[in-house]
């Protein structure tokens, strides 16, 4: 994790160890959360991430919200016919999809985004 200069927290996720280094000099110094490239990796590096007192996320929460989303998102896709999920209505309703069961795992405060 890392402030920029304007106060800002951001963070580096990679799929393999060291790419960083080659691709992305700039940034080398910041230790990137390397996730193997797999969907339950890069849920267990958003968890070591956002981790913060008192507000425990567990991975175990976390994939039972991406596989109902996986399972709304085909859905999607079939409802309206479209090769990807991600056009911008279908976008917006997984997006709308994820908060509510995020709010409903307790993984987001019932009135936060």
């Amino acid at each position: 994790m890392s402030l920029s200069d304007t106060g800002h927290r951001w963070f580096l996720f990679e799929a393999r160890p060291y790419r960083l280094q080659r691709t992305l000099s700039d940034v080398n110094g910041f230790d990137p959360y390397i996730h193997g490239g797999t969907p339950r990796g890069v849920l267990r590096e958003l968890a070591n991430a956002f981790i913060t007192p008192g507000r425990e996320t567990n991975v175990h929460d976390l994939e039972s919200v991406y596989r109902r989303l996986v399972r709304l998102g085909k859905l999607l896709k079939r409802r309206d016919r479209v090769k990807l999920p991600f056009a911008a209505r279908q976008f917006r309703d997984l997006v709308l999809a994820g908060q509510h069961l995020a709010r409903e795992s307790r993984l987001l405060p019932s009135g936060g985004r």
